[in-house]
Parts: structure tokens; C-alpha cells; sequence
């Protein structure tokens, strides 16, 4: 994976709307990561919900 272009904002088609990202996938910022995991394949990751309710949960 050495010499793979690191994923950024510009990568990106969209931002989740009010900041909810289950269902989506979404992009970790290398510089998070452990050197050696410092690759496309480990920015990437598929959000399936967390332990908070959605950003806009008082308004539905």
C-alpha cells in the first residue's frame, strides 16, 4: 500500500446533513491514524449508528 495517495476533504462528494452519518461512510483524516495504518483502505469506515440520538432528533 506504499505509495497510495492519502484520502482527503476533496475526496469527498458530500457532508452527512446535520451531522448524522449512519448508513454512510465516512472519512478519517490520516494524521489520526497509526503510522502503519496510514493507507486509503483503513480511512475508510461505514457507520451503522452510535451511542447518541440523530443532530436534528428534537425536531422529528
Amino acid at each position: 500500500m506504499a505509495g497510495e495517495k492519502l484520502l482527503t476533504k476533496e475526496s469527498c462528494l458530500s457532508e452527512a446533513e446535520g451531522g448524522y452519518f449512519a448508513g454512510r461512510v465516512v472519512l478519517l483524516d490520516a494524521s489520526v491514524l497509526p503510522e502503519n495504518h496510514r493507507s486509503p483502505v483503513h480511512q475508510m469506515y461505514f457507520c451503522t449508528g452510535g451511542a447518541g440520538k440523530p443532530a436534528d432528533w428534537y425536531r422529528r
